[in-house]
């Protein structure tokens, strides 16, 4: 479960991190690279959506955690 927390924060950071850049882009008007120049658009916006993956995949491991320890207290407990 701590790996998962940890997971969140670097998603969370790298979402943050990746807002960032978005706004400093600049949109060239010429051409469209993946890895030109020093604030690019596109590495910003997939590096965004990379974060969001992994904030909701870390989110999804946390659920499914807590749903597995929901059950193992209701077998020991007999479902009380």
């Amino acid at each position: 479960m701590t790996s998962a927390v940890s997971g969140l924060q670097a998603a969370t950071r790298q979402v943050d991190a990746a807002a960032a850049e978005t706004l400093q882009a600049t949109v060239p008007t010429d051409r469209v690279t993946i890895g030109g120049g020093e604030a690019d658009l596109i590495s910003a916006s997939a590096d965004r959506i990379t974060g969001e993956l992994m904030f909701r995949a870390n989110l999804k491991t946390l659920q499914t955690a807590k749903q597995m320890d929901d059950v193992l207290l209701q077998l020991i407990t007999g479902g009380r």
